[in-house]
């Protein structure tokens, strides 16, 4: 028989061996049966992994509110942690979600676009890699999970964006995964990493982490032991202005004084780009000086200045109120630093700021 042709009980494919119909039955139902069977043991999988076990948070009155919110969570509802860059947002929700079960964590770059935001967690989910349809794959296993008493949670890190990079899709992703799928879901943002569409909606619980105290800082062995280093430089007060309650900041490689250097000199050009580019907020910019703690009502910025907010960085919006976006930055305003202002480059230049 010719190699391309078949017979009543086979089919023969050219260059292979003829396959029995009830061979090829066979295997599809195996393959059928191994689907069916895949979705219980990754809901399995899912169910036995835990988050890892971490250092308590320095924060216990913000751990205790931030798991009750999480607890009670139902129907579309969202949680989003936000703050300065480095101030603790993630290990506070680590120490949330310390050994917990069925939690999934993902890094969301900037400018990434809802559909593949979920098209990631939708085959993290999946009990096949290459699902043709990863969403009703991970449905499946989602149902086994809720049956089980377990609703996941589900944590998208968003990343820091450029001021050239667009904010990632996080709003229509976490809809979709609140409403469609019933999962848990905590945004642990970045200042600037979202857009404010994901601030905007009647199902978020926005928790702010702010700047820690002295005290709180301390309380973190290794920050402790470089305040204690920068205390025996007596740049201890210095170091606070500038760091502030910023624990990563105390941590960089490298020496502390031209850290302190660098974060002035980027708080100063941030000031200058929003004097520049923004004309009429320069009298708003000028409230600042002299007084340690301002703060301007949303509702007083021009729209210029909203909109180019995620490019200057130098607000941060925190209860509906712009502050300075990093403690550098409340210094440089406080001191009206701005211009062709020359940043201090030795210790004893440092001190005479504070």
């Amino acid at each position: 028989m010719d190699s391309g042709r078949s017979g009543n009980n086979s089919i023969t494919f050219a260059g292979s061996r003829r396959m029995p119909h009830h061979t090829i039955a066979a295997a599809a139902i195996a393959a059928v049966a191994l689907a069916a069977a895949a979705g219980p043991w990754r809901a399995l999988t899912i169910w036995r992994t835990a988050a890892p076990s971490v250092q308590r948070s320095v924060r216990p009155d913000v751990l205790e509110g931030l798991r009750t919110r999480l607890q009670t969570l139902h129907g579309n509802q969202y949680i989003i942690v936000h703050g300065p860059r480095g101030a603790g947002k993630t290990h506070l929700v680590n120490s949330v979600l310390c050994n917990a079960r069925c939690v999934s964590a993902f890094d969301i770059m900037p400018g990434t676009p809802a559909e593949r935001i979920l098209d990631t967690v939708y085959r993290h989910f999946s009990p096949c890699a290459g699902a043709q349809q990863p969403e009703a794959a991970a449905a499946r296993v989602l149902r086994i999970l809720r049956l089980s008493g377990c609703r996941p949670i589900v944590v998208l890190r968003a990343i820091e964006r450029a001021p050239s990079d667009r904010p990632a899709g996080l709003a229509a992703a976490v809809k979709s995964l609140t409403s469609r799928h019933g999962l848990r879901v905590i945004v642990d943002a970045d200042v600037n990493s979202t857009d404010e569409s994901l601030f905007c909606t009647t199902r978020q619980h926005a928790v702010h982490v702010s700047e820690m105290t002295r005290a709180q800082l301390r309380q973190i062995p290794d920050v402790a032991r470089a305040l204690d280093l920068l205390a025996a430089r007596g740049l201890a007060d210095v170091a606070w202005h500038v760091f502030g309650g910023i624990p990563s900041l105390y941590l960089q490689p490298g020496d502390p004084v031209s850290a302190m250097r660098e974060q002035l000199c980027t708080a100063v050009t941030r000031v200058n780009l929003m004097r520049r580019r923004v004309p009429e907020t320069a009298a708003m910019l000028d409230e600042f000086q002299g007084v340690m703690g301002h703060q301007i009502s949303l509702d007083r910025l021009p729209a210029a200045a909203i909109a180019t907010r995620h490019l200057d960085r130098v607000f941060d919006v925190v209860n509906g109120a712009a502050v300075p976006a990093t403690p550098a930055l409340r210094l440089a305003l406080f001191l009206g630093l701005s211009g062709e202002y020359r940043v201090p480059t030795t210790p004893h230049d440092l001190q005479k700021l504070v």
